[in-house]
């Protein structure tokens, strides 16, 4: 995700560009991290709870 993200987006800054692409697939990047941090907490209490 990152590396793509990366590809796509970080690279020479011109006074041309369209920063509203940038902050939209910025803030999707962000919601899907937070989806992927949510599932892990979840996961790690599963294996507290459960001792697995």
């Amino acid at each position: 995700m990152l590396s793509e993200y990366a590809h796509t987006f970080c690279g020479e800054i011109t006074v041309n560009m369209d920063f509203s692409v940038l902050i939209l697939a910025t803030i999707r990047m962000a919601d899907e991290i937070e989806i992927y941090a949510r599932y892990l907490d979840l996961l790690d209490d599963h294996l507290q709870t459960y001792g697995i």
